[in-house]
């Protein structure tokens, strides 16, 4: 856990890096390139940034994703705007736009999460929450949902994602108990844990 902020942070800086390259030496390094291209290619950087950032924030939930939206939304912008060079040299600039939009949202939200939840040294609420209903949802990978009754400042009942173990464990009427942090950027988040370990003073 000493290594998650320092290790963030690295992945957080590769594209500002990799966009320092690209302007500073154009004719060395390009992003989509194409297969003649004889120079460097710093697409797989990219995408090793962003989704290792993403990675790394799973089991991290805002409260709402309003306080920090407009954030994601300007760190997406500034993204795409740093690799623009790749718009025009890309044999198919559609494409690479939206490779650039998905890459930059994961790293967008990734960056915002880590800043705001990793190192967050505030003291968290415990919550004990029941258990409503579940459900998965299909596609490229199956991805397994908890629907927990309205707890704490969420006010509607909510889905939580969790491991194919916990969906399997768990039935409506269970209890799941939760920690909620303030954050750094005072953009309060949560996640799951054990209820073995939970404190006397758990809120219901």
């Amino acid at each position: 856990p000493a290594l998650y902020l320092p290790f963030s942070i690295a992945r957080a800086l590769v594209p500002v890096a990799l966009a320092i390259l690209l302007h500073r030496s154009p004719l060395l390094y390009t992003v989509f390139k194409r297969r003649e291209d004889p120079r460097a290619e710093l697409l797989y950087a990219l995408i090793v940034s962003s989704f290792g950032l993403l990675i790394r924030a799973r089991g991290i939930h805002f409260v709402s994703l309003h306080s920090v939206g407009l954030v994601i939304g300007l760190l997406t912008v500034a993204y795409i705007a740093a690799f623009y060079h790749s718009f025009f040299e890309s044999t198919s600039p559609t494409r690479t736009f939206f490779a650039l939009l998905l890459f930059g949202m994961l790293y967008s939200y990734g960056a915002v999460v880590v800043a705001d939840a990793v190192g967050d040294t505030s003291t968290p609420t415990h919550y004990v929450v029941h258990v409503l209903a579940k459900h998965y949802t299909t596609g490229r990978s199956r991805s397994y949902y908890l629907t927990l009754e309205p707890w704490g400042p969420v006010e509607q009942p909510n889905s939580l994602g969790v491991s194919k173990t916990i969906y399997d464990k768990a039935s409506p009427g269970d209890q799941i108990c939760l920690e909620l942090s303030s954050g750094r950027l005072n953009a309060p988040w949560y996640t799951q844990v054990s209820c073995s370990n939970a404190p006397f003073d758990t809120a219901q």
